[in-house]
Protein backbone atom coordinates (compact mmCIF):
# COMPACT_ATOMS: atom_id res chain seq x y z
CA UNK A 1 0.00 0.00 0.00
CA UNK A 2 1.36 3.40 -0.91
CA UNK A 3 2.32 5.63 1.98
CA UNK A 4 0.55 8.50 0.18
CA UNK A 5 -2.82 6.78 -0.14
CA UNK A 6 -4.37 8.78 2.68
CA UNK A 7 -2.43 11.98 2.02
CA UNK A 8 -4.95 14.78 1.25
CA UNK A 9 -2.54 16.37 -1.23
CA UNK A 10 -2.19 13.08 -3.10
CA UNK A 11 -5.94 12.55 -3.14
CA UNK A 12 -6.48 16.02 -4.59
CA UNK A 13 -3.79 15.41 -7.19
CA UNK A 14 -5.33 12.09 -8.19
CA UNK A 15 -8.77 13.69 -8.46
CA UNK A 16 -7.39 16.46 -10.65
CA UNK A 17 -5.70 13.95 -12.93
CA UNK A 18 -8.89 11.93 -13.18
CA UNK A 19 -10.80 15.08 -14.03
CA UNK A 20 -8.32 15.95 -16.77
CA UNK A 21 -8.69 12.47 -18.26
CA UNK A 22 -12.48 12.68 -18.15
CA UNK A 23 -12.36 16.08 -19.82
CA UNK A 24 -10.11 14.80 -22.59
CA UNK A 25 -12.50 11.92 -23.19
CA UNK A 26 -15.50 14.26 -23.33
CA UNK A 27 -14.16 17.09 -25.44
CA UNK A 28 -17.13 18.97 -26.91
CA UNK A 29 -17.53 18.89 -30.66
CA UNK A 30 -16.87 21.96 -32.78
CA UNK A 31 -20.60 22.18 -33.41
CA UNK A 32 -21.26 22.28 -29.67
CA UNK A 33 -18.61 24.95 -29.17
CA UNK A 34 -20.01 27.17 -31.92
CA UNK A 35 -23.51 26.65 -30.55
CA UNK A 36 -22.34 27.67 -27.07
CA UNK A 37 -20.69 30.84 -28.40
CA UNK A 38 -23.88 31.83 -30.23
CA UNK A 39 -25.91 31.22 -27.09
CA UNK A 40 -23.57 33.23 -24.86
CA UNK A 41 -22.97 36.16 -27.21
CA UNK A 42 -24.68 39.37 -26.11
CA UNK A 43 -24.85 40.66 -29.67
CA UNK A 44 -24.75 39.20 -33.18
CA UNK A 45 -21.35 37.64 -33.72
CA UNK A 46 -19.54 37.04 -37.01
CA UNK A 47 -18.00 33.67 -38.01
CA UNK A 48 -14.53 35.23 -38.14
CA UNK A 49 -14.83 36.34 -34.52
CA UNK A 50 -16.14 32.94 -33.45
CA UNK A 51 -13.11 31.36 -35.12
CA UNK A 52 -10.81 33.61 -33.10
CA UNK A 53 -12.65 32.77 -29.88
CA UNK A 54 -12.39 29.02 -30.50
CA UNK A 55 -8.69 29.31 -31.34
CA UNK A 56 -8.61 25.81 -32.82
CA UNK A 57 -5.99 25.00 -35.43
CA UNK A 58 -7.48 24.62 -38.90
CA UNK A 59 -10.87 26.03 -37.92
CA UNK A 60 -11.29 29.23 -39.87
CA UNK A 61 -14.17 31.48 -40.83
CA UNK A 62 -15.35 29.12 -43.58
CA UNK A 63 -15.53 26.15 -41.24
CA UNK A 64 -17.47 28.13 -38.66
CA UNK A 65 -19.86 29.36 -41.35
CA UNK A 66 -20.51 25.76 -42.44
CA UNK A 67 -21.16 24.71 -38.84
CA UNK A 68 -23.61 27.58 -38.37
CA UNK A 69 -25.51 26.47 -41.47
CA UNK A 70 -25.77 22.98 -39.98
CA UNK A 71 -27.00 24.40 -36.69
CA UNK A 72 -29.60 26.54 -38.45
CA UNK A 73 -31.21 23.40 -39.84
CA UNK A 74 -31.68 22.13 -36.28
CA UNK A 75 -33.27 25.28 -34.94
CA UNK A 76 -36.66 25.51 -36.63
CA UNK A 77 -38.98 25.94 -33.64
CA UNK A 78 -39.53 28.94 -31.39
CA UNK A 79 -35.80 29.72 -31.30
CA UNK A 80 -33.80 30.28 -34.46
CA UNK A 81 -30.24 31.15 -35.42
CA UNK A 82 -30.74 34.48 -37.15
CA UNK A 83 -28.40 36.35 -39.45
CA UNK A 84 -27.93 40.07 -38.92
CA UNK A 85 -25.67 41.75 -41.46
CA UNK A 86 -23.25 38.85 -41.74
CA UNK A 87 -23.30 38.07 -38.02
CA UNK A 88 -25.45 35.56 -36.16
CA UNK A 89 -27.35 35.25 -32.90
CA UNK A 90 -29.95 33.05 -31.28
CA UNK A 91 -33.33 34.72 -31.27
CA UNK A 92 -37.04 34.13 -31.40
CA UNK A 93 -39.27 34.19 -34.45
CA UNK A 94 -41.86 36.86 -35.17
CA UNK A 95 -44.52 34.26 -34.42
CA UNK A 96 -43.22 33.75 -30.88
CA UNK A 97 -42.08 37.33 -30.34
CA UNK A 98 -45.22 38.40 -28.48
CA UNK A 99 -44.80 35.64 -25.91
CA UNK A 100 -41.16 36.62 -25.41
CA UNK A 101 -42.19 40.26 -25.13
CA UNK A 102 -44.62 39.46 -22.33
CA UNK A 103 -41.94 37.41 -20.58
CA UNK A 104 -39.32 40.13 -20.81
CA UNK A 105 -41.53 43.06 -20.01
CA UNK A 106 -43.47 41.56 -17.13
CA UNK A 107 -47.12 41.57 -16.14
CA UNK A 108 -49.91 43.85 -17.28
CA UNK A 109 -49.37 46.07 -14.26
CA UNK A 110 -45.81 46.82 -15.34
CA UNK A 111 -46.59 47.47 -19.00
CA UNK A 112 -44.48 50.13 -20.60
CA UNK A 113 -46.30 53.43 -20.78
CA UNK A 114 -47.23 55.13 -24.02
CA UNK A 115 -44.55 57.76 -23.38
CA UNK A 116 -41.86 55.08 -23.24
CA UNK A 117 -43.22 53.39 -26.36
CA UNK A 118 -43.22 56.68 -28.24
CA UNK A 119 -39.66 57.38 -27.14
CA UNK A 120 -38.52 53.92 -28.20
CA UNK A 121 -40.18 54.31 -31.60
CA UNK A 122 -38.51 57.69 -32.22
CA UNK A 123 -35.09 56.25 -31.35
CA UNK A 124 -35.66 53.09 -33.38
CA UNK A 125 -36.51 55.02 -36.54
CA UNK A 126 -33.97 57.82 -36.12
CA UNK A 127 -30.99 56.16 -34.46
CA UNK A 128 -28.57 57.20 -33.34
CA UNK A 129 -30.57 59.98 -31.73
CA UNK A 130 -30.08 62.35 -28.82
CA UNK A 131 -32.63 62.99 -26.09
CA UNK A 132 -33.17 66.49 -27.47
CA UNK A 133 -33.94 65.06 -30.89
CA UNK A 134 -36.45 62.68 -29.33
CA UNK A 135 -38.05 65.55 -27.45
CA UNK A 136 -38.23 67.63 -30.63
CA UNK A 137 -40.34 64.90 -32.21
CA UNK A 138 -42.49 64.16 -29.16
CA UNK A 139 -42.81 67.76 -27.98
CA UNK A 140 -42.35 66.85 -24.31
CA UNK A 141 -39.55 66.02 -21.89
CA UNK A 142 -38.37 62.43 -22.38
CA UNK A 143 -35.79 62.07 -19.61
CA UNK A 144 -37.80 59.53 -17.63
CA UNK A 145 -38.67 57.48 -20.70
CA UNK A 146 -35.05 57.35 -21.84
CA UNK A 147 -33.94 56.24 -18.38
CA UNK A 148 -36.52 53.44 -18.31
CA UNK A 149 -35.44 52.21 -21.73
CA UNK A 150 -31.80 52.24 -20.62
CA UNK A 151 -32.70 50.35 -17.44
CA UNK A 152 -34.47 47.70 -19.52
CA UNK A 153 -31.54 47.47 -21.94
CA UNK A 154 -33.75 48.28 -24.91
CA UNK A 155 -31.53 51.22 -25.86
CA UNK A 156 -27.88 51.96 -25.20
CA UNK A 157 -25.44 54.86 -25.45
CA UNK A 158 -23.38 54.55 -28.62
CA UNK A 159 -21.42 57.79 -28.45
CA UNK A 160 -21.74 61.55 -28.27
CA UNK A 161 -22.93 63.97 -30.93
CA UNK A 162 -20.40 66.52 -32.12
CA UNK A 163 -22.53 69.51 -31.17
CA UNK A 164 -22.89 71.91 -28.26
CA UNK A 165 -22.65 70.00 -25.00
CA UNK A 166 -21.83 66.76 -26.84
CA UNK A 167 -25.09 65.00 -25.86
CA UNK A 168 -25.33 61.22 -25.71
CA UNK A 169 -26.44 59.33 -28.80
CA UNK A 170 -28.85 56.44 -28.26
CA UNK A 171 -29.53 53.37 -30.39
CA UNK A 172 -31.60 50.23 -29.90
CA UNK A 173 -30.03 47.01 -28.63
CA UNK A 174 -30.06 43.34 -29.53
CA UNK A 175 -32.70 42.88 -26.83
CA UNK A 176 -34.89 45.30 -28.77
CA UNK A 177 -34.58 43.09 -31.86
CA UNK A 178 -35.31 39.99 -29.81
CA UNK A 179 -38.29 41.61 -28.11
CA UNK A 180 -39.95 42.39 -31.42
CA UNK A 181 -38.87 39.20 -33.16
CA UNK A 182 -36.86 40.85 -35.94
CA UNK A 183 -33.32 40.15 -37.12
CA UNK A 184 -32.37 43.68 -38.14
CA UNK A 185 -33.73 47.22 -38.27
CA UNK A 186 -34.69 46.83 -41.92
CA UNK A 187 -37.53 44.58 -40.74
CA UNK A 188 -39.15 47.35 -38.69
CA UNK A 189 -42.64 48.25 -39.94
CA UNK A 190 -42.72 51.37 -42.08
CA UNK A 191 -43.26 54.52 -39.98
CA UNK A 192 -46.92 54.77 -40.96
CA UNK A 193 -47.46 51.30 -39.54
CA UNK A 194 -45.40 51.74 -36.36
CA UNK A 195 -48.52 51.06 -34.29
CA UNK A 196 -47.50 47.42 -34.72
CA UNK A 197 -44.72 48.03 -32.20
CA UNK A 198 -47.25 49.15 -29.64
CA UNK A 199 -49.50 46.18 -30.37
CA UNK A 200 -46.63 43.77 -29.77
CA UNK A 201 -45.99 45.36 -26.38
CA UNK A 202 -49.53 45.99 -25.28
CA UNK A 203 -51.17 42.69 -26.13
CA UNK A 204 -52.00 40.79 -22.95
CA UNK A 205 -51.87 37.06 -22.35
CA UNK A 206 -55.42 36.50 -23.59
CA UNK A 207 -54.66 38.15 -26.91
CA UNK A 208 -56.81 41.19 -26.13
CA UNK A 209 -55.35 44.66 -26.28
CA UNK A 210 -54.89 46.65 -23.12
CA UNK A 211 -56.76 49.92 -23.06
Amino acid sequence: MSSHQGDPASLLSNAANAGDEAHSNNTPSLESLVEAVLFAAEEPIAPARISRILDVSGVGEGTVQAIIEQLKSRYHGGVRIIEADGAYYMGTTQETGKVVSRTLLGSKRSRTSRAVLETLAVIAYNQPATKSEVEAVRGVDSSSAVKRLLDRNLITVVGRKESAGKPFLYSTTRLFLQTFGISNLAELPVPGESHELEEDWQEDESGKHIE
